[in-house]
């Protein structure tokens, strides 16, 4: 009606957990049109690249240079997405511009993480995913230093045995204490 099919009217979710593009194509803007029952198709500027995805099945365009996974599609027929891959550092920069840390209070050592964008909940999301990120590299980081604490004492024991062995030996020589002689 009116021409506004393709328009989504609240409530529609896409959830793509995998979206390849040929470096031609980083930023460019594509198309998904929800198709009914769980199927898809993606067009860039209008021609069609992939016909006949289904949700829950990667999707190959014809020549093999795009490909999306879509883990989860809720819209009506003709409700349609605009996807857009971004090269690593645009996403880096785009996300860096939204972040800010600061410590919640002076000395404390507890970080408030801020990320601002229009959708809260994925902002909650990615900010769980910097701060899950952030623990995993600490404890590997920790995880590091303490095996080269290791490496190091590793090294060292033949040093400490031999020491403490000469140690005893002069102290119980053969049964007799001995004096070292000035």
């Amino acid at each position: 009606m009116l021409g506004l099919g393709s328009f989504a009217w609240g409530g529609e979710r896409i959830e793509l957990t995998q979206l390849v593009v040929p470096h031609h194509l980083l930023g460019e803007s594509l198309t998904l049109r929800a198709e009914g029952d769980g199927a898809f198709s993606v067009f860039l500027e209008g021609r069609p690249l992939i016909r006949n995805g289904r949700v829950g099945e990667p999707a190959i365009a014809d020549n093999g240079e795009v490909r999306v996974f879509v883990r989860e599609l809720h819209a009506r027929p003709g409700t349609e997405f605009e996807l857009i891959r971004h090269s690593r550092m645009a996403a880096i920069r785009g996300l860096a511009s939204r972040f800010q840390v600061s410590e919640s209070a002076r000395g404390s050592g507890m970080l408030r993480l801020t990320l601002e964008g229009p959708d809260a909940q994925a902002n909650e999301q990615t900010l769980r995913s910097i701060h899950n990120a952030f623990v995993r590299q600490n404890v590997e980081r920790k995880s590091m230093e303490a095996e080269k604490r290791i490496e190091f004492l590793d090294e060292q024991l033949p040093e400490l045995r031999a020491r403490s062995t000469r140690r005893r030996g002069v102290l119980t020589g053969s049964g007799k204490t001995t004096r070292p002689s000035t």
